[in-house]
């Protein structure tokens, strides 16, 4: 199961005229803070809550009372790709975005792929820029009904939009001409203020209420969200990405190494050598390796079996914690770390490795699945023909 952004090069569609507001809101009243899930607390063996048919998951998102999931594009036209469940009952029941067309005629972005559903919200709207296809639209929509609020930008994996600092940002650093961040207004669209960038590459972080970007002069940005000012930080011209933030420091990779960098120092203080790494394993909706004062890497020999290394912050440096040779997959979900070992899906602590909680796929006649998403509600697993849920027992 693989989950990928793709690329694009159009020009943004027009801004829906029947959606205007007045563009001259006071500053506070733009102001906006990014919903992060509760996290998952339960324990033991799971049980089954609910399971439906549907296949061919390739991503999601949760909001305050639904799962949202999207079907891999490549589904039969006509056909549903796009779903909100209750978490609590797998019931389908929440709105999909729709738009009204020029004749007013409700038409819902269930079985069009080049509209975005999924992306970062606030609680309230929903700022969608999950798409790969060409020519794709970034969408606003409003939880509550499913309208479409506005359509002003084009998208892909490296346009997307963030919140960050109470701001709504445009993030264009497609590698190729002008890049640039803009400042938006969360109810139009309008861009408020603009940044350029030169050769940026397309990964960017939040931090301590700050966009980091990396660029290809050997430099790593901090850029304010609310003015736009930035301060360039010296980095090793090889960095391409960044793979997380702990406390006071960045984790940065290149092709050979991991750099650990001091923010407050503004020096890198480790580098963690490697080779035969893995950056991308093919499961992780977010891909994020680190939580917590522990992250991982993979390394595959030439038989393709996977090593993975976990590395624990101690004593101010990260060191090598524990090495698993025997598992099909290591992943971090919403700060919970998930261990998949053929047919048995276990959370554990990265401290002891011990497991926290378990899903036997077996007992529920599922040859194989991964746990896509977990949070208070319970435990999303896709296989290769159903989503379902698991919970504690009640």
């Amino acid at each position: 199961m693989i989950f990928f952004l793709g690329c694009t090069g159009k020009e943004p569609d027009k801004q829906f005229e029947d959606n205007k507001v007045n563009s001259k809101n006071k500053e506070s009243e733009n102001m906006i803070s990014r919903w992060q899930a509760p996290p998952f607390e339960g324990k033991g063996e799971l049980k089954l809550a609910w399971t439906q048919n549907i296949s061919s998951i390739r991503d999601m998102m949760a909001t305050p009372d639904c799962w949202y999931l999207e079907k891999y594009e490549d589904a039969p036209r006509g056909s549903t790709n796009r779903y909100g469940i209750d978490p609590q009952t797998g019931e389908d029941k929440y709105p999909i975005p729709y738009e009204l067309s020029p004749e007013n005629e409700k038409i819902e972005f269930e079985t069009n792929p080049y509209d975005a559903v999924l992306g970062k919200t606030y609680g309230q709207y929903v700022y969608a820029d999950n798409v790969e296809e060409e020519a794709s639209s970034g969408t606003c929509w409003r939880l509550s009904d499913g309208k479409v609020l506005w359509r002003s930008k084009n998208v892909n994996c490296a346009r997307y939009f963030e919140i960050v600092g109470g701001n709504l940002l445009f993030i264009d650093i497609i590698n190729a001409g002008d890049n640039h961040i803009s400042i938006l207004n969360k109810d139009t669209g309008e861009e408020l203020k603009t940044l350029k960038i030169e050769k940026a590459r397309y990964d960017s972080l939040v931090k301590d209420g700050f966009l980091w970007i990396v660029n290809d002069k050997g430099q790593l940005m901090k850029i304010n969200p609310n003015t736009l000012e930035y301060q360039s930080l010296k980095i090793p011209s090889e960095i391409l990405c960044f793979l997380g933030y702990y406390k006071d420091y960045l984790l940065l990779y290149s092709e050979t190494n991991i750099f650990v960098y001091n923010t407050k120092t503004e020096k890198v203080i480790q580098t963690i050598s490697y080779k035969d790494l893995i950056m991308s394993i093919g499961i992780q909706l977010f891909d994020c390796r680190l939580s917590n004062g522990f992250f991982y890497t993979v390394t595959e020999n030439d038989n393709q079996d996977k090593t993975y290394n976990i590395y624990k912050y101690q004593d101010d440096k990260f060191i090598l914690h524990k090495t698993i040779y025997d598992s099909k997959y290591i992943y971090i979900v919403n700060n919970q770390w998930i261990m998949v070992k053929s047919d048995i899906i276990n959370g554990f602590d990265p401290e002891t490795l011990q497991t926290k909680w378990s899903i036997d796929l077996k007992k529920n006649n599922i040859d194989s699945g991964i746990a896509l998403w977990l949070d208070w509600r319970g435990v999303l697993v896709v296989s290769d023909d159903a989503i379902s849920c698991y919970a504690p027992p009640k």
